[in-house]
């Protein structure tokens, strides 16, 4: 039995409501579904045709979804394959979509890790191992990520090394050089940078000792500590908590005798 169209009403974007005369549930159809099954000149359907529109239809909506997911910024196509499936639609549905979409260039892989890469290297304190990390999990494999990597030389790592070292040294205030080494070096580690690029980086940059924020550590410990010790023990837990934070035993006894003097 065939279902006569009653009307077209306007919906959301590209979608619209379909009204059918007598007691039917009106149903909402995408644009193209409608010009591609002619709905505009027949006017009406049957039962398995009716079938078929709600089908199709859902998986235009998952095309639609992904559309609207891929406006707010570039994604990869695991990303969105991963996005699709959270939303509920079908494998089969998805695959569709995914394979119109790359079609329509609203999914690169190739431009996307080339551009993410980029990003990472010019705006960002991660190093390659970390970049890599993340793009696996975005759904690249190791080698890809490693090719494009390779493009980069050497130097450039340094000198965002080297970079990120300075600050580190500009911005202390409260480490000695030997803490503060350390310390710098556990955060590029940690950000991924290579550890022979690291090292080497270090081994060339100044971490001498301040005497200003030798002191003032001095100044603070010795406020708190004085209030439980006293004489040689006092000196004795001031050396122990500035040697804890990295300060050079010769440069700490200098300025203990000279605290204490």
């Amino acid at each position: 039995m065939n279902i006569k169209i009653k009307c077209f009403r306007k919906g959301k974007k590209n979608s619209y409501t379909l009204d059918f005369v007598g007691n039917y549930e009106s149903i909402v159809l995408y644009d193209e579904i409608i010009l591609k099954n002619n709905l505009l000149i027949k006017k009406e359907v049957d039962s398995e045709l009716l079938r078929k529109l709600i089908l199709e239809n859902a998986s235009i909506e998952c095309y639609y979804k992904a559309l609207n997911y891929l406006n707010f910024k570039r994604r990869s196509k695991k990303e969105v394959e991963n996005y699709l499936g959270k939303s509920g639609f079908i494998k089969k549905d998805i695959l569709l979509s995914l394979e119109r979409l790359e079609k329509e260039g609203f999914i690169n892989d190739k431009q996307y890790l080339e551009s993410f890469i980029n990003d990472q290297v010019h705006l960002n304190n991660h190093g390659p191992l970390k970049i890599i990390q993340k793009l696996k999990l975005l759904g690249f494999e190791e080698k890809e990520i490693k090719d494009y990597l390779e493009t980069f030389p050497s130097s450039v790592w340094k000198e965002k090394i080297a970079s990120i070292v300075n600050k580190k040294i500009k911005s202390n205030r409260h480490l000695g050089s030997v803490k503060l080494k350390e310390k710098v070096m556990f955060s590029l580690l940690s950000e991924g940078f290579r550890k022979e690029e690291v090292l080497a980086v270090l081994d060339n940059s100044t971490f001498s000792s301040s005497q200003e924020i030798l002191k003032k550590e001095l100044e603070k410990f010795y406020i708190k500590l004085s209030r439980k010790y006293d004489g040689t023990t006092l000196q004795y837990q001031l050396k122990m908590k500035l040697l804890s934070r990295g300060f050079e035993i010769e440069a700490l006894n200098e300025v203990l005798e000279e605290f204490f003097s």
